[in-house]
């Protein structure tokens, strides 16, 4: 790889000198200019882009050309003619000749031709009253020509009573009669053409590039530009509210995180349903995320391999949602595919180079937002549970051990009053109240990041280059969280021959995470340990020591030194991440529109992680100490060695994709044209993992030492010994083929079909190759005749497509798995080595499949000014993989099989308008909304579930107990089916059984079978929202602009964490509704109160808060706990500055741009309190959106 690497820089650098220019070979005598221009565009694939206008009065040719260079060509095509070229990228544009002026106007600069006695002038603007520049005046029948100046001016002699011919490209052209010897015609205002916009915009689907104007799939495709916002380090993250249908969720605030996507709801019940991304026609692999991400984890940060890509490499981003734009990938696009098309450099350019740099300031969260207890808020309340006989962790909290200290009993507090008790102990207590720790500002910060990038490209007729090299450094707001990211490419593209093009790139990039460890306990998150860490503690002592939070325990209980701030000094958390993806291309062109194409990708991503926990840490000591066993004679000795514990992780992936395809356009009678076109695809994936934990490190030797295993226990091997290594591979072959045919450029049918097989479905042959498909149609109406000269209308289109697509579930195996173990398969025994089944064999496990249907209407309005798009689809989902009951004399009780069913219907809306555009001022604006419901038609259940089936709801359902509230004696209150409302003993049918022997509380039952006890859930909504969107609004005046962008959702909801349960530990700190809760001295209280409670207990109360300290997913299931998750986010506002071209153009400076831009500064939502922002709602480790404020300047050189 890295020879690769090497030559293809070498081949950059030189291209530009040693390319091999596009070639031409025809033979033709008297032919028309047309008919050559479709010559050119069948054998080079470039557009020639003109008008019938333009080609009036254009003499035939007659040439015979082998193997000669395009400038060349049409340079001897265009000998004699009026007509002038230059070429764009692609594409060709012709204009017509300045003509030689009889009289020349050097003020003004305009040429002109004189055919008559006057002269006329007029000016050529668009719509708006901008001015076009080389706008072309012809005489009508004559070859008199003038074209515009820079203000949109020309001037030419005419006789009255002829006409003159004003086009532009892009606009309509329109015939002015010259009625008297006038000097002048005014202004001539072109309508926009619509049709040019379909002509020239060209859709990529990965395996061709389709015309708009013959693409039947929903599709939608925006500029890199339109969506890049400073300080974003992930293109993932800048999709949110740009597309309609395309839902972006954060999984948290912090450096490098992945962002969820999800593109037209979800395809599976239990899948991955990630997009399929695409690099410049190759997918790339290890872009899936689960469901559900633990964010907090560093693990799953960064885990999406598009994460490495640099924005600023990127010219487009297209999104295929339906089966006519995705069926072509096959099994992979059930979930919608986004291909991207990277920056290359540009024919016939000199070469340019652009430099850009953001620094950017983001701030720590507001903790403020948290409502948290102060000092002495957290002080009153643990006095008040020390006197009402509260039991639940009574050492727990500085007031109680300062009470205990004293010998002061909860009832002399009760009876003495705070005021009443030891002197000494009061102060004390007092003492605590003026203290406020602000543990936002210990364990968060205001970050800085810088991220600079340089780019080179250019071309000439022959070839073109591009190289980019890129930096990225963010301090997260966390204090010691660190993201860095380096990247480098290259790019180019040449003709080795006449027919054979050679393109190669090269995508590098290495992305470092480093954090310190916060994955054993809840508080080891500094997010989580902000919340809940008293105000009242001190982090370090006067003399600058630690002091230790005696309110932490480890898993076992064990009271152990704990100081966040020395875990953080002391503990090591990298991830580094290495990855490049070659792209190396050919095309052939085999004869007159058969064209051969093929591709092959390499794909490389390296991830190692090193985690250290030195040995006076808490993290090292409670692994330590939850190693103990007792030894007769000894007692309780650690198996694990004093000192430091590391962990070292690698994973290795590798991926290839071999890619041929051949492709077939052709026409019948100008009026009928086809393309056929037909491929193979292999991939091989190969993932190597392999791990290593060592004890008893010592980070000045390097050396670790071997844990203390008891003779013949293998139970202490299996808990500690965590060395691994395996390696995963699977393969895949797929063949495909896509047929388009137009009818008189207004009627065009597709369809395409592909075959994917895969060994991970390979023990039956009949399940072993997928077919999928799609048909299309597109009916451009505003081409018909009833519309063609409205007025109103300038384009409408009709797109219906119908297929099957396909997904993979790679958690599940058609082969018997299981895995080692160590159990006691006796009664007193001691534990054996052995293998535990894990999934039976299932000979019949096969592809999911989705069946999609998509219509949807593009319109234009007003010349361009106002353009929509509306689709509405249904999916629906069968052989999903879901659990399903065995018969008990298979041995097993369930297994994963192809028989769930979902649905899956929305429809989206998105519009494009400039409400106001003149010479100085222009609006623009962007709005997308899309709705979507899905509902699980089958699905299965375990019969000792007590949670409700999906089937009927969404995928991600909520469900939960309707909560009534409170009565005055402590019962919470439900209600039940009928709607009555009832006590929550009744409701469940709670039995007491200990209660008759004085242990009440302590072993609660409820008399109701599983399957009663699943219909008493009602549905609350789901995690998905009903709606999402966005809004971007662009102001320009002259060289400035101002852009603000909005995000929402809507209609989604959460099951947020309680901040108290009824088992509340008084040593934490928590939300002050805590102070608001149901207590005999606040009956009217609607909020539960704690187990234990202040007061006498009743019966019914120890049954009800028993059966809750059992099973605490009955209390969190409470709708209490459910809140709307709606909101709507301010993304981003930016205010640019464009240089003018007179500032900068004498110090050799093509291009300049400053702007600065802030980030989330606003979320507008009702119902978060106690949370950062609508997005981290349900988690209390999630670190929220930051904001941020960022410094851009760009400037190019040429």
């Amino acid at each position: 790889m890295r020879l690769s690497v090497i030559l293809l820089t070498c081949a950059v650098m030189n291209v530009y000198a040693t390319g091999i220019s596009q070639t031409i070979t025809y033979s033709g005598k008297n032919t028309p200019l047309k008919q050559v221009f479709n010559v050119i565009e069948k054998q080079t694939g470039f557009v020639v882009f003109t008008s019938l206008n333009v080609l009036a009065d254009t003499k035939t040719v007659s040439i015979d050309a082998k193997n000669m260079p395009l400038q060349n060509f049409l340079q001897q095509i265009l000998e004699g003619q009026p007509l002038s070229f230059r070429i764009v990228d692609k594409t060709i544009m012709l204009s017509r000749k300045e003509l030689p002026a009889a009289k020349s106007n050097l003020a003004s600069g305009i040429a002109e031709t004189v055919v008559s006695n006057f002269p006329v002038t007029g000016r050529v603007t668009d719509p708006d009253g901008l001015p076009l520049t080389g706008a072309t005046i012809t005489v009508k029948g004559k070859t008199a020509t003038a074209t515009t100046d820079k203000d949109g001016k020309f001037s030419l002699n005419v006789e009255v009573g002829q006409t003159l011919i004003v086009s532009y490209i892009g606009f309509k052209t329109v015939e002015v009669k010259v009625a008297s010897a006038s000097s002048t015609l005014g202004d001539i205002k072109l309508a926009i053409n619509s049709t040019s916009y379909e002509e020239v915009t060209v859709v990529s689907t990965g395996y061709q590039q389709i015309a708009r104007k013959q693409s039947t799939g929903a599709v939608a495709v925006i500029k890199a530009d339109k969506i890049k916002q400073a300080g974003v380090m992930g293109l993932d993250q800048m999709l949110a509210g740009q597309v309609a249908g395309v839902v972006v969720t954060p999984t948290d605030g912090a450096p490098g995180s992945a962002a969820k996507i999800r593109i037209r709801g979800n395809a599976s019940l239990n899948a991955v349903q990630d997009p399929l991304w695409v690099i410049d026609g190759l997918p790339i692999e290890g872009t899936n995320l689960p469901n559900n991400v633990n964010a907090s984890n560093l693990n799953d940060l960064y885990s999406s391999s598009i994460a490495g890509f640099n924005i600023n490499d990127i010219e487009t981003i297209t999104v295929l949602k339906d089966a006519a734009a995705t069926a072509i990938y096959g099994a992979r696009a059930a979930n919608g595919v986004i291909v991207v098309t990277t920056k290359a450099g540009k024919r016939n350019e000199r070469m340019s180079v652009q430099y850009f740099s953001n620094l950017t300031t983001t701030l720590r969260p507001d903790y403020d937002k948290l409502n948290l207890m102060n000092s002495a808020e957290k002080v009153g309340l643990e006095l008040d549970l020390y006197a009402s006989d509260f039991t639940f962790r009574s050492n727990k909290g500085e007031v109680s051990r300062i009470l205990n200290r004293y010998n002061i009993s909860g009832s002399d507090l009760k009876s003495l009053g705070f005021e009443g008790i030891n002197p000494a102990a009061r102060n004390e207590i007092n003492a605590l109240k003026n203290i406020n720790t602000d543990w936002g500002k210990q364990l968060y910060r205001n970050s800085f990041a810088q991220e600079h990038n340089i780019s080179v490209s250019g071309g000439s007729d022959k070839a073109t280059y591009y190289f980019s090299g890129g930096f990225y450094d963010e301090n997260g707001t966390t204090i010691g969280t660190n993201a860095k990211r380096y990247n480098l490419t290259l790019k180019t593209d040449f003709n080795v021959s006449s027919r054979l093009q050679f393109n190669a790139s090269v995508f590098a990039n290495q992305r470092k995470l480093s954090s310190f460890l916060t994955e054993t306990n809840g508080f080891t998150n500094p997010l989580y340990y902000a919340r809940s860490a008293n105000p009242y503690l001190r982090p370090r002592d006067e003399n600058g020591g630690y002091i230790y939070d005696q309110d932490i325990e480890d898993a076992s209980n064990n009271v152990l030194k704990y100081n966040i701030l020395e875990e953080r000094a002391n503990t090591k958390n990298n991830l580094t991440t290495t990855a490049a993806n070659i792209n190396l291309g050919v095309k052939y062109d085999v004869m007159k529109g058969l064209q051969f194409r093929s591709q092959l990708g390499l794909q490389r991503e390296i991830e190692d992680k090193e985690q250290i926990g030195l040995g006076e840490t808490y993290y090292a000591r409670s692994i330590i100490k939850g190693s103990e066993v007792f030894v007769p004679g000894t007692g309780r000795v650690p198996i694990l060695p004093e000192g430091g514990i590391i962990t070292n992780r690698h994973a290795s992936t590798f991926q290839y994709i071999l890619k041929s395809v051949l492709e077939y356009n052709f026409s019948i009678k100008e009026n009928h044209r086809f393309n056929v076109l037909a491929g193979n695809e292999l991939r091989r994936i190969t993932v190597d993992l392999d791990g290593k934990t060592g004890y008893g490190y010592d980070p000045q030797t390097l050396i670790s030492r071997p844990p203390n295993y008891r003779p013949g226990r293998q139970e202490d091997i299996d808990r500690y010994y965590k060395d691994f290594n395996g390696q995963n591979k699977n393969a895949f072959a797929s063949f495909f083929s896509t047929a388009s045919y137009t009818l008189n450029d207004k009627y065009t049918l597709t369809g395409s079909i592909r075959f994917d097989g895969s060994d991970l479905f390979g023990v039956d042959p009949k399940y072993k190759y997928l077919p999928l498909w799609s048909v299309g149609g597109l009916w451009r109406i505003g081409e018909e005749e009833f519309l063609r000269n409205s007025s109103v209308i300038d384009m409408a289109n009709l797109r219906v497509s119908y297929g099957l697509q396909g997904n993979i579930d790679k958690q599940t195996s058609p082969f018997i798995t299981g895995k080692f173990t160590s159990k006691g398969f006796f009664p007193g025994q001691p534990n054996e080595s052995g293998i535990e089944v894990t999934n039976p064999p299932n000979d019949k496990l096969r592809w999911e499949k989705t069946v999609n249907f998509n219509a949807g209407l593009d319109l234009s309005f007003f010349n361009g000014r106002l353009r929509t798009t509306v689709d509405a689809y249904y999916r629906k989902g069968t052989d999903l993989i879901s659990t399903r009951a065995l018969p008990s004399e298979t041995g097993f009780d369930y297994l994963s099989v192809n028989w769930g069913e979902l649905t899956n219907k929305g429809v989206e809306f998105s519009i494009s308008a400039t409400p106001v555009r003149n010479k100085n001022f222009s609006w623009t604006t962007d709005f997308n909304i899309a709705f979507n419901r899905d509902r699980v038609i089958r699905d299965q259940i375990r019969a000792n579930d007590v949670n409700p089936s999906r089937e009927g709801h969404s995928v991600n359902s909520i469900f939960a107990y309707d909560y009534a509230g409170m009565d005055e004696s402590g019962m919470i209150l439900v209600r039940d089916n009928s709607g009555k409302v009832v006590k929550f003993n009744d409701f469940l049918q709670l039995k007491d059984e200990y209660a008759e022997i004085g242990m009440p509380g302590f072993f609660v039952v409820s008399q109701l079978t599983n399957e009663q006890r699943r219909g008493l859930w009602n549905y609350a909504g789901s995690k998905d929202p009903k709606a999402a969107g966005g809004l971007t609004n662009t102001f320009r005046y002259k060289a400035f602009e101002l852009t603000v962008g909005l995000a929402f959702n809507l209609g989604a909801k959460a099951l947020v964490q309680p901040f108290y349960e009824n088992s509340y530990n008084r040593g934490l700190n928590t939300n002050r509704e805590i102070l608001n809760r149901w207590t005999p001295k606040n009956p009217k209280s609607q909020m539960p109160g704690l187990l234990f409670n202040e007061g006498d207990f009743t019966p019914e109360q120890m049954a009800m808060y028993g059966w809750f300290n059992t099973t605490p997913s009955d209390y969190r299931g409470l709708d209490l706990f459910v809140r709307d998750a709606s909101y709507m986010r301010v993304r981003n506002i930016r205010f640019a500055w464009n240089l003018p071209q007179k500032f900068v153009s004498g110090i050799g400076i093509n291009n300049a741009r400053f702007a600065l831009e802030a980030r989330n500064l606003f979320v507008f939502a009702k119902n978060y309190d106690g949370y950062f922002d609508p997005e981290s709602l349900g988690s209390l480790s999630v670190q929220p959106i930051p904001r941020s404020v960022t410094a851009t300047i760009s400037i190019g050189f040429r």
